[in-house]
Parts: C-alpha cells; sequence; structure tokens
C-alpha cells in the first residue's frame, strides 16, 4: 500500500499537466526496487542474495523502463515506484534484539 500510494502522489505532483497515467508498473518497480535492497537494509545473507538475482535477472530490463525516451509511457510512474519500493524496505526493516525479531 505505502509503494501504490507514494508512487500515485508523486506522479500526481511531478507528471506533466493535462496527461494520464495508468497500470501497475509502478508498483512493479516499487517491488523490483524493495526486493533489489531490503537484504542489504535488514544485513540478511539471504536477502542479499534474493536481491543480487533478482538485479541480475531483471535489472537491466526495469532500467530502460526508467528513461524518458519512450513516447505514451509514464517514467516517472516507474521511477517513483521504485524510489518508493527503496523507501519501503527502509520502513518495514526488520529489527533485531535479544533472539526475538520485531516488525
Amino acid at each position: 500500500a505505502l509503494i501504490i500510494v507514494a508512487d500515485g502522489l508523486g506522479v500526481w505532483l511531478i507528471a506533466p499537466a493535462h496527461t494520464n497515467t495508468a497500470g501497475a508498473s509502478g508498483l512493479i518497480f516499487g517491488l523490483f526496487g524493495y526486493l533489489l535492497v531490503t537484504g542489504f537494509v535488514e544485513r540478511r545473507p539471504l536477502g542479499v542474495l534474493v536481491g543480487l538475482l533478482v538485479g541480475a535477472v531483471w535489472g537491466t530490463s526495469i532500467l530502460v523502463g526508467l528513461a524518458p525516451t519512450q513516447s505514451g509511457v509514464s517514467w516517472q510512474g516507474h521511477l517513483l515506484g521504485l524510489v518508493a519500493g527503496v523507501a519501503a524496505a527502509f520502513v518495514f526493516k526488520r529489527r533485531v534484539g535479544r533472539g526475538v525479531v520485531q516488525v
């Protein structure tokens, strides 16, 4: 929900006037960003491995969507979705203390 709301508000604020943005690509970019960095943020080896695998498999094709070169594609939605996903990794960071994981 955080990714969807942050992406939607961000696009509403920075997209050019009188343009339409629709679709779930902002959420997809947000989930990509979350998976990419959450292992590093939480310092968990399995999470780091998942982030590296996700980056290796989909990284290049995802980064193409961030370029403002394609007509009819909301690069703002893609970029802000990615930023929202990275922010979500920090907001929802698991804290470990005394053998108990706190969320």
